[in-house]
């Protein structure tokens, strides 16, 4: 299945693997020095980071068996039953936390829950992912939005551009904009294959261009959203180690409004950088020459 506007994905098992051991060090850090230098670790946090560890477990497998089950009857799936079970686990310890201990144990949860949470969640549905991948021989990608998932078979650099040549062929936008990321990789086999004409080459090298054009806005959203996200979590945690003299209520107030207002500028560009793509390359296979577009043989006659 190709990439279009409703499959705007990345590879999950690579990146989440990859993330567990960014998160497992970064978090490690964090919650030791949390603990050594607020004095925070007690028994009941102590609890509460078991606790994260399990759910890490727990989710993980749980998301990657309801994933994987279904994909192997289906090229996608949509694992909506993780919302409220994720709702559950985590709401149910927060509002048991709060009511025992006061609103002022919300960041000691989040932390010695949350922290471990995450490396563990990663590592466990990574692994289950990467397994399902090299025993189907397929690529396994989720949705940037979340929840979704779907396959794609392992192409290599022919494959890819077969795939893209018989885009532009058809005029479907939305798949060449699944191969935005591999706008460099096509323009490399481009140049290897000289048994494309000039005017077919001319016509197919400017799309690569636009689309890598688009490659590098979206890695600058990209790049914005993770320098956001991790200027957010500095602000958190020098908080919690008391170097801004920030009373917890105040913080909670910044942290939700500035991590939905990062999400929301993130989904909105990418959705926007998407319509604007498909509206741009439409416009350029429309005023294409036909004689130029029907030129492009089939990718078996490449």
């Amino acid at each position: 299945m190709c990439p279009s506007l409703g499959h705007v994905g990345y590879p999950v098992a690579k990146i989440r693997l990859f993330m567990s051991i960014v998160a497992a060090v970064f978090f490690g850090f964090l919650l030791y020095s949390t603990s050594v230098s607020l004095k925070w670790f007690t028994i009941i946090r102590g609890f509460y980071l078991f606790l994260g560890i399990v759910e890490g477990l727990l989710i993980g497998e749980l998301e990657a068996r309801i994933v994987t089950r279904k994909l192997m009857r289906e090229t996608e799936s949509i694992a909506w039953q993780i919302l409220p079970i994720s709702a559950v686990l985590f709401g149910l310890p927060l509002l048991l936390a709060i009511a025992f201990f006061g609103v002022s144990e919300f960041l000691p949860f989040a932390a010695y829950l949350v922290l471990p949470f995450v490396p563990v969640y990663y590592a466990t549905s990574g692994w289950h992912y990467n397994k399902f991948e090299k025993q189907n021989k397929v690529q396994i990608f989720m949705f940037v939005y979340g929840l979704k998932y779907w396959t794609e078979p392992i192409l290599d650099a022919g494959d890819r551009f077969n795939q893209f040549v018989e885009a532009v062929a058809s005029k479907d936008s939305s798949t060449i904009w699944g191969q935005v990321g591999y706008s460099k990789r096509l323009m490399m086999t481009l140049e290897e294959r000289q048994d494309i004409g000039p005017s077919r080459r001319e016509a197919l090298n400017n799309i690569l261009k636009t689309m890598n054009e688009y490659r590098r806005m979206g890695l600058a959203v990209l790049s914005m959203f993770v320098a956001s996200v991790s200027g957010l979590l500095v602000f958190l945690f020098v908080s919690m180690f008391g170097l801004l003299r920030i009373t917890d209520y105040v913080v909670v107030n910044i942290v939700g409004p500035a991590s939905g207002c990062i999400l929301f500028g993130f989904f909105i560009s990418v959705w926007s950088l998407v319509k604007r793509f498909k509206k741009r390359i439409s416009s350029m296979l429309a005023s294409l020459d036909p004689d130029k577009l029907s030129s492009i043989p089939p990718p078996d006659e490449i």
